[in-house]
Formats: structure tokens, sequence, C-alpha cells
């Protein structure tokens, strides 16, 4: 921030992450020339607060529970979209505040299990919906659908994948 390295708590904390990107708005002001202490830095810091704040309880939580997107949280880019809405003459209503809408993220749809039996005999399934339901197949009638993950592969000499 401003030339200066910042470290912080990783989650379950949300105080980093949350640091953070209060600082990364921040930068996006001529603080130093709004001077310590007044009103107008003051304002900033309070709207860049909130902001973090509306983000806070939407997205940051436990990662050993919810998917916690520190990476869009603390990006620059996403940080100036917030400092574009912040207006230096007038407060926002808290209640005027929602979370930013965050790139999307990796979902859940892989599934990884290994099972050993008694012999030693070991299997190792990684199991992928890359869309929507998969392939659209149910093996039998099992419920399970068969997956497409190789579909991000490109048959074709040369190409390296689909995508």
């Amino acid at each position: 921030y401003r030339g200066y390295q910042v470290y912080s708590m990783p989650p379950p904390s949300s105080g980093g992450i949350h640091i953070v990107q209060i600082l990364n708005i921040l930068e996006n002001f001529d603080m130093q020339k709004s001077g310590f202490g007044s009103a107008d830095a003051m304002q900033i810091m309070a709207e860049a607060e909130k902001y973090a704040y509306a983000d806070r309880s939407e997205y940051l939580g436990d990662p050993d529970f919810v998917k916690v997107p520190w990476q869009a949280l603390t990006n620059k880019a996403y940080a100036k979209s917030i400092a574009d809405q912040i207006d230096i003459n007038k407060a926002k209503p808290s209640s005027e505040i929602r979370p930013g809408k965050l790139a999307p993220y990796e979902s859940n749809q892989t599934t990884h299990y290994s099972v050993v039996d008694k012999d030693g005999n070991a299997v190792a399934v990684t199991y992928t919906l890359n869309t929507t339901f998969g392939t659209g197949i149910v093996a039998g009638e099992s419920g399970i659908l068969l997956n497409n993950q190789m579909d991000d592969f490109s048959a074709k000499p040369g190409v390296p994948n689909v995508y």
C-alpha cells in the first residue's frame, strides 16, 4: 500500500482481507491532499469501510465451510470500481450499499475420492461435471451423471485445449 508491504491474517479471520480491501480502495484517493483527520479523509474512509463491510458480510467466512474469494476482494481493479462509486461530498446510506459482484470462481463440481480395500487394492477417482448436468447422460439407473470434463481438451493435433 503506497510503497508499504502489508501483512495480514488469512481467513477465517476476516480482518486481514478486510483491511487490504479498504487500503486498496483508499489508494485511489489522494489522502495526503485531503489531510489527516479532515472531513474529506473521514468521508472517504467511512465510505470505503461501508463497501468493505458489505462484502465481508456476503463473502467472508471460515474457508473450511465456504469458498472465500480473497483474490477478487483484494484485487486493485475491483477496489477501483468501488472507489469510483464514492462521492466525497455526500455520504451514501448504508442501506443502499450492497456487496459487489465478483467474478465467478471455480465451482464445487469436482469430487475426488479414493478407496482402498483390505488387500491394499486402491482406486482413485476424480469426477467433474464441467457444464450443467455434465454430459446429460445418467449411468444406468444409478442416478450418477456422466462427466464431461474431458471436453476441455482438444482431439485436434497441435491445439492444446478447447478453451
